[in-house]
């Protein structure tokens, strides 16, 4: 009888990961985006399904690099894709600082 390998939730997760993502042009030194190839919602964000509930994909690759979300901040991109799961490419900030960078790059009115 041979056993089956199981498959983390680790693997699971970058095994839906484009590693060769567009490199930032406002951030060239943060090193290419990493794409989720799988479920996007409404933003073009990633849904990873853990136990049975979706998680934002680049919330969960925070959490495997051991970075939390610090209370009262979002989880922005530097890199303005809205898929990247690149941990390197999130910072934190509110939801004004969110819009202002925003509108600094043109994205928004």
């Amino acid at each position: 009888m041979s056993r089956k390998s199981k498959t983390t939730l680790e693997q699971r997760f970058w095994a839906k990961v484009n590693k060769d993502g567009p490199i930032p042009e406002r951030y060239p030194e943060l090193g290419p985006c990493l794409v989720w190839t799988a479920c996007v919602v409404r933003g073009g964000y990633g849904l990873f399904g853990v136990n049975g509930k979706g998680t934002i994909a680049h919330l969960y690759s925070l959490g495997l690099a051991g970075i939390q979300v610090p209370e009262g901040k979002l989880a922005c991109h530097h890199c303005d894709v809205a898929g990247c799961v690149n941990p390197s490419h999130i910072f934190f900030g509110t939801q004004s600082q969110n819009l202002m960078d925003a509108s600094s790059k043109r994205r928004i009115a």
